[in-house]
């Protein structure tokens, strides 16, 4: 499963800085939200360890998709109308997934279990990203992850 990188973006600085068992956890919670994108955009060293750049991840999911007989499916397309998709998208992911696997998935017996408690899921909400950061931290995350963005499909 893919994502668009912005949001995965968001979405993991804010895991660290909420989760207390992260090895991140002690240099993320006194930050800004826009200095931990920075820092995690970048990398570095961090709490005494060297970080990869978030482009690192990026590369590995590249690689992933790159491989023969894989699958994508977006997030965007699963999460549906409660995550700011539609209706026909997360149909038509759930058929795409129903061939691939030999699974019969279908949206009204998976979609109302989509959203609920669990420590990886904060909002599930398509373009979190573009509401959350301002617009000088936004410029930054395009020159950064810009050429993912392309290559996935949400440039």
């Amino acid at each position: 499963m893919i994502r668009d990188p912005k949001d995965v973006l968001l979405s993991y600085v804010h895991y660290v800085a909420g989760e207390p068992r992260h090895y991140l956890h002690d240099a993320y919670k006194v930050q800004s939200l826009e200095n931990r994108i920075r820092t995690t955009l970048r990398g570095g060293r961090i709490c005494g360890l060297d970080v990869p750049p978030f482009s690192t991840m990026l590369r590995r999911v590249q690689a992933w998709i790159d491989m023969p007989n894989t699958t994508v499916v977006r997030f965007e397309d699963l999460v549906g109308p409660k995550g700011g998709g539609s209706d026909d998208c997360q149909a038509a992911a759930f058929d795409q997934l129903s061939r691939v696997t030999g699974v019969r998935f279908t949206p009204s017996e998976i979609a109302p279990k989509l959203f609920g408690k669990s420590s990886t899921f904060r909002k599930g909400r398509i373009g979190m990203a573009e509401e959350e950061l301002c617009e000088y931290t936004l410029q930054e995350v395009d020159q950064e992850l810009g050429g993912f963005r392309e290559a996935w499909g949400y440039a």
